[in-house]
């Protein structure tokens, strides 16, 4: 009995040391969960979220052939973009040479280092690209300047600036020394810009003094003209993409004010890809299609086609406007007040005459027929021809129409043929890819955002959209014309 009794009161007991312990644990669950309410947290896990899909490395600017002399150091760099971390491997010839670097610079060479070739292996996560080969060429002596293209003549406004250009060969390092007429101006680098034009300068004689050790060459002169802005014409061109310079105020009335309709086809959209990088960065440049919100109406790709297809662009404004209303604007579209077409490549296939009959003279029978609406012309995009092709003299004439009957002017191809630095690129045949940045010494866009990282610029470039046709610096360098053009139209008076 007494045995039984205690393995009774031992039952007893392990059930209450049973209940004891879960409800211990029971309130400490309890506990735990208040915790995690309080704190917002989730009873159930989460998936983790997916990684990106890395991109796989690309070249945008490759290795450039150098030449130096015996004893020298040469530097060799690419410039690449796809996912982080890129890794580099150079070569010379099969062998790997340098450290990871964009860059690898040689020891001191000597004339048996002549015709080597260097060439790098780009590697990330979603696999590898091989660079174009680049050339070493090393002499035992220094070989005198020779000019590859002479600084070409210039034709600006009042008011305008102009830059000249040389592009010398022969072995560096160079120095250069800009003349008028006799007198040194400039500085020593292998580009000139004017101050702001007057009409004293007209006709002024720049060349350029190209040294190294072994001697020097004097360069052909280019003549500077400069033609008198009496006229009422807004010629917005290269030097009118410092968008920072344009008031606040005249944005936000140029985006109360015009309501525009644009045509073309893709070359035209270089505008449109500017704009919308430039409305992602701040809200002071937003335009839509309805003019809703605070922004500015522009009714992108309202007309089909684009300029170079004949009579299809008159047609299609006519179409879209409807009949001239007694506001001198269209009937089916009253609050249009602004029109504005671009080429495709057709521009490149006139002659001075069917430029008049297919382009100059419709335009402007538009003005006389709509005189509510400003019309904008517009300069046909490069072709790689330079200052002797067709394509330049078409523009010129072009150019010349607008500044001599009071027109307004986005002057597509001139602002192509600059960099953000002024220099110029139309005599080294800017555009020989479509209307790309390339021309016989490289890609002007690329070299010039490898040389300036960190500006604004590069940081809108890289923020921006595919470019038809281009790069995105000169997407971003339209797209920024395209404001001060709406700026002047607004009645901002450019200064």
């Amino acid at each position: 009995m007494l045995s039984q009794s205690s393995n009774v009161g031992s039952s007893m007991h392990s059930k209450m040391a049973l209940r004891w312990r879960f409800g211990m644990r029971a309130g400490l669950m309890g506990l735990t969960l208040v915790f995690f309410a309080a704190c917002g947290g989730k009873s159930t896990p989460t998936d983790p979220p997916t990684p990106p899909t890395p991109v796989a490395p690309s070249i945008t600017t490759q290795p450039q052939n150098q030449s130096v002399l015996s004893g020298q150091t040469a530097t060799f760099t690419v410039t690449a973009g796809g996912t982080a971390p890129l890794s580099y491997q150079w070569k010379r010839g099969t062998t790997n040479v340098g450290t990871n670097a964009s860059s690898y610079t040689t020891p001191a060479t000597a004339t048996t280092d002549n015709n080597a070739r260097f060439s790098v292996v780009i590697t990330n996560t979603a696999g590898h690209i091989d660079s174009n080969e680049a050339i070493l060429t090393v002499t035992s002596t220094v070989v005198a300047p020779t000019i590859k293209t002479q600084p070409g003549n210039r034709s600006v406004a009042v008011g305008q600036t102009a830059t000249f250009s040389v592009e010398a060969e022969g072995t560096a390092p160079f120095t250069y020394q800009w003349k008028r007429g006799t007198a040194n101006v400039g500085s020593n680098a292998a580009n000139y810009t004017t101050a702001a034009t007057t009409l004293t300068d007209n006709g002024a004689k720049f060349s350029v003094v190209v040294t190294n050790a072994a001697g020097h060459i004097d360069s052909a002169e280019a003549t500077l003209t400069v033609t008198a802005s009496t006229t009422g014409a807004t010629i917005v061109d290269h030097t009118c993409t410092n968008l920072p310079a344009v008031p606040t105020a005249s944005i936000d009335t140029a985006k109360s004010n015009l309501k525009i309709a644009y045509g073309h086809t893709s070359h035209g959209s270089q505008l449109i890809t500017g704009m919308n990088a430039l409305a992602a960065s701040s809200s002071l440049y937003a335009w839509n299609e309805g003019g809703t919100g605070g922004a500015m109406k522009l009714d992108d790709t309202a007309m089909g086609g684009d300029v170079g297809y004949h009579p299809a662009w008159v047609n299609n404004t006519r179409a879209y406007l409807g009949a001239p209303a007694a506001t001198g604007r269209g009937t089916l579209h009253p609050d249009i007040n602004v029109i504005i077409w671009s080429w495709c490549g057709q521009a490149s296939d006139r002659t001075q005459q069917t430029m008049i009959d297919t382009y100059l003279a419709p335009m402007t029978l538009l003005e006389s027929d709509y005189p509510g609406i400003k019309f904008v012309y517009m300069t046909g995009h490069l072709d790689g021809t330079g200052t002797n092709g067709n394509l330049h003299q078409r523009n010129e004439q072009i150019r010349a129409y607008c500044r001599a009957n009071n027109k307004i002017l986005f002057d597509f191809a001139d602002i192509e043929s600059y960099d953000p630095s002024g220099n110029e690129f139309l005599s080294r045949g800017a555009g020989i890819s479509a209307d790309g940045c390339a021309y016989t010494g490289g890609n002007w866009a690329d070299a010039w955002l490898a040389a300036h990282p960190t500006d604004p610029l590069a940081t809108l470039a890289n923020a921006c959209g595919e470019c038809a046709h281009s790069e995105r610096l000169n997407c971003i360098q339209k797209g920024r014309a395209a404001w001060w053009l709406w700026a002047r139209l607004a009645g901002w008076n450019g200064q």
